[in-house]
C-alpha cells in the first residue's frame, strides 16, 4: 500500500491536489486502487485515459480497446494496465460498465450488490448519453434493474457523436475518482442525461423500485421504477 506520494507525484498532480475537498491522502486511494472498464466502446477509451491521467494506480480494460495502453503509457508512466477485464472484476474497487451489453451489465449488477463495490455506467447513443453511479454501500441505493426494467432497454452504446462519447467518459471517470478518492459520490442518487446538441445535463433523481426481485423487499415506498422527480436542466 501506497504511504506516500513522491516528489515527481507530487509536481504531476499539483493542481488536482490544489482542489477543494483534496489531499494526498485522496490521491494515495487513486494510486491503490484497481479500476476495472467494461466494453471496448469510445466511452471506454475516454474513462481509461481519464482515469489514468487523474491517478489511478491499476486499469484493467477490454481486451478490444486496441491502442488505449500505449496511449495510457503515453500519458502517464504511473498506471499500470492489464487487458482482459471480464476476468478481472473480483478484484476490482470500481468497476465502469461501458456499453458492455445487457448481459454483461445484468452480472455485474448481481456481483457489484453482493461485493458491494460501486460501479458506474456510461452509454451513448447519437447526441445523448446516460452516466449512472450505482453504489450498493449507501441505504437503500438502487440497483441497475431498478433503473432499467427492461434488460435490453439502454444496453449498450450505438453510433454516438464521438464528442459525446468522450463527455460521458470523462464523467464515468470523475464519478469514479470522487468515488475512490473520496469515499463516495453525490451522483449515486441521479441518473445523468447528457444531450449533445442542447449542450446540458439533466439530472433524475434514482429510487429504489418497490418490490425489485433483485433485492427481496418492498423498496422506497412511494417512489417509481427507474428515474424520477426531474431536477430539471444544468449547464454542462
Amino acid at each position: 500500500m501506497t504511504q506516500e506520494l513522491g516528489d515527481y507525484e507530487r509536481r504531476r498532480y499539483a493542481r488536482q491536489l490544489a482542489l477543494p475537498g483534496w489531499d494526498v491522502a485522496a490521491q494515495v486511494r487513486l494510486a491503490d486502487a484497481t479500476v476495472c472498464i467494461l466494453g471496448a466502446t469510445p466511452e471506454a477509451a475516454a474513462t481509461a485515459l481519464a482515469l489514468a491521467g487523474a491517478g489511478v494506480g491499476t486499469l484493467v480494460i477490454d481486451a478490444g480497446l486496441g491502442d488505449v495502453p500505449a496511449r495510457v503509457a503515453a500519458l502517464t508512466t504511473l498506471c499500470a494496465v492489464r487487458v482482459g477485464a471480464q476476468a478481472a472484476v473480483a478484484g476490482a474497487d470500481a468497476v465502469v460498465e461501458a456499453g458492455a451489453g445487457a448481459a454483461a451489465r445484468a452480472a455485474l449488477d448481481a456481483w457489484a450488490r453482493q461485493a458491494r463495490v460501486p460501479w458506474v455506467v456510461a452509454v451513448s447513443d447519437g447526441w445523448d448519453a446516460q452516466v449512472a453511479v450505482l453504489d450498493q454501500r449507501v441505504a437503500g441505493a438502487p440497483c441497475a434493474r431498478c433503473v432499467w426494467p427492461a434488460p435490453d432497454e439502454r444496453a449498450e452504446s450505438d453510433a454516438p457523436a464521438a464528442p459525446v462519447a468522450a463527455w460521458a467518459g470523462a464523467l464515468a471517470a470523475l464519478e469514479v475518482v470522487k468515488l475512490l478518492g473520496q469515499g463516495g459520490s453525490a451522483g449515486h442518487a441521479w441518473l445523468m442525461l447528457l444531450s449533445g446538441l442542447a449542450g446540458d445535463v439533466r439530472r433524475l433523481r434514482l429510487r429504489r423500485a418497490p418490490g425489485c426481485p433483485a433485492h427481496g423487499d418492498a423498496g422506497d415506498a412511494g417512489g417509481s421504477p427507474g428515474a424520477s422527480a426531474d431536477a430539471g436542466a444544468g449547464a454542462a
